[in-house]
């Protein structure tokens, strides 16, 4: 599956305050086609339970629970199942996954060989076989080392040690496409930041650190 390389770095306008540093759209996104759209039926589709990753497992899992339509509503042990995500451990790393309402999962992945970062959207019924080929929705031109997911507003959040930059992608509910963006530098934290956060019920975000934390304001920033 083909994808379109942007590499623009615009400047916007920076918002004041304490909270409020230097701002920039991030634009190094590659995203692949939109989709075609799917018919799936949602009863038929697994839920996200657990995900286990390699300080548990030796390979990433997702723990799984299906009820097909017809079943009884008791939910028993024959209905939890393990997905194995074959990444290569050794040079990716998985660092989140969500499962949207339309119960498609989000999968987060760092690529060290490649410098960058996979984000990938599949009903978990196809979400092997998506990461096995290598068909991310979109990737971002960095390495991430954190993400976070807001639920009610539809924004995803990256943060990285090294460039000390956390990025905002709003998308679609439906499409999963990127609709907005913004790459905020981050200064003055005494210590690493250890979690994203999102406040529930508001539009702040928490960059959770050892020795505190840091909020944002989300509608100030996209």
């Amino acid at each position: 599956m083909s994808a379109q390389r942007v590499a623009e770095h615009k400047v916007v306008s920076e918002p004041s305050g304490v909270n409020s540093p230097l701002r920039t759209r991030f634009d190094s996104i590659s995203m692949a086609p939109p989709d075609a759209g799917t018919d799936a039926n949602l009863e038929n589709e697994e839920v996200l339970v657990e995900f286990f990753n390699v300080d548990v497992y030796p390979v990433p899992k997702l723990l799984l629970c299906k009820r097909n339509v017809g079943e009884s509503a008791e939910v028993t042990e024959a209905n939890y199942f393990y997905l194995a995500l074959n990444i290569n451990v050794q040079t990716q790393r998985i660092l989140g996954v969500f499962q949207l309402k339309d119960r498609r999962m989000i999968v987060v992945i760092c690529d060290h060989t490649k410098q960058q970062t996979e984000i990938y959207v599949e009903f978990a019924s196809a979400l092997a076989s998506t990461i096995g080929q290598k068909c991310p929705k979109f990737c971002l031109g960095n390495m991430f080392d954190l993400v976070g997911l807001n639920f009610v507003q539809n924004i995803l959040a990256v943060y990285s040690h090294v460039c000390s930059e956390l990025v905002l992608l709003a998308f679609r509910e439906e499409s999963v496409e990127i609709i907005n963006s913004a790459c905020i530098s981050i200064s003055g934290l005494t210590s690493e930041v250890k979690r994203i956060m999102f406040i529930h019920g508001s539009s702040e975000l928490c960059l959770v650190t050892k020795n505190g934390l840091r909020t944002f304001n989300l509608a100030m920033q996209l």
